[in-house]
């Protein structure tokens, strides 16, 4: 978790894009299921118990972290658990919620952070007759609410919609994202504070479907600069690839590399579910993943990773180092 993030990401480097694998997009793999669609509801009614159940699938996934700051003036660690719960209805929409509870520890004199995080996804696959591939439309939704002395992080709202696209071979993938993120006054200034964000990334895959590229962009604009550590418009890019392997026995998935350029201050990474709600800046990051399948319904993510930060009001330049773990059982 890197500073007081939601949630550190249900599966980071899991791609739909190789060949044979149940087609869903990057950010929320084998999340689906229409819990309001009236026409799904209607068509359900005619069909067999038997049918039914194999046109839903479920997963949940529970997920733990530790991470340490180094050089941090006022952080110790922090650490955190929650989990994801997710509904799948064939390939036509999708429903994920999810809840984490995450802590900061600070140093002596300062008073230690416990939050609690909530987050819903519903997303629509179409496939239109125009167009060599499937759209979908997603969106998300987050609440953050903690004991933050100050109320500077505290009752956070976040709107985060997303359109994305992937053609029919699997090997382009593009979305266009937005989040609004609304903070409550900040006792210490008396000032609100609201975020505009826009993103934009392109996925490429190649060697037959084995490797997956993807670049993403943000552009991060808050709206009080006395909120946002005398920081306007924050710009930042962030490169993944990932490898997938052949069945093998070691039960190994995928492999990725994660880095992050630039700078960013109070982001949401829609891959990760995660809002960055603490008002420090983001200067970079790299993180290395591995993912176990030891069966079809049964897979194992390790994530280890380091970001730096800097606090423009203390002049504070630190590193956070962390490892996260999570499990997901779908049926």
């Amino acid at each position: 978790m890197k500073t007081l993030t939601h949630l550190i990401g249900l599966n980071p480097p899991q791609s739909p894009f190789k060949k044979g694998e149940t087609l869903n997009p990057p950010f929320l793999k084998g999340r689906s299921g229409d819990l309001t669609t009236t026409l799904l509801i209607l068509c359900s009614c005619l069909q067999t118990p038997t049918a039914l159940a194999n046109d839903w699938t479920y997963s949940v996934t529970p997920q733990a972290f530790y991470g340490d700051y180094g050089k941090s003036q006022q952080r110790n660690a922090n650490y955190g658990t929650g989990f994801f719960a997710s509904a799948d209805y064939l390939d036509k929409a999708g429903l994920t919620v999810g809840y984490n509870y995450s802590y900061i520890d600070f140093k002596d004199g300062l008073k230690d952070i416990s939050q609690h995080g909530m987050f819903a996804s519903q997303k629509f696959h179409f496939t239109p007759d125009s167009l060599p591939g499937r759209l979908t439309v997603r969106f998300d939704g987050h609440y953050l609410t903690n004991d933050d002395a100050t109320n500077s992080s505290d009752n956070v709202i976040v709107f985060a919609p997303q359109l994305a696209f992937l053609n029919h071979a699997k090997d382009l993938y593009l979305d266009v994202g937005y989040a609004r993120s609304i903070y409550d006054t900040d006792l210490i200034t008396g000032q609100k504070l609201a975020v505009n964000q826009w993103t934009a990334t392109v996925g490429l895959g190649f060697n037959d479907g084995y490797d997956w590229l993807q670049l993403r962009s943000y552009i991060v604009d808050p709206t009080n600069k006395t909120r946002s550590q005398g920081k306007g418009e924050t710009f930042a890019g962030n490169v993944r690839a990932t490898h997938y392997f052949m069945p093998n026995d070691y039960f190994m998935h995928s492999v990725f590399v994660d880095g992050l350029f630039g700078e960013r201050i109070f982001a949401v990474d829609h891959d990760a579910a995660a809002v960055y709600n603490l008002a420090d800046v983001q200067k970079g990051s790299v993180s290395l993943g591995a993912k176990w399948m030891f069966s079809v319904d049964l897979t194992a993510l390790l994530v280890v990773g380091y970001d730096r930060y800097k606090n423009q009001t203390l002049n504070d330049n630190y590193d956070h180092r962390y490892v996260y773990l999570n499990l997901t059982k779908s049926w």
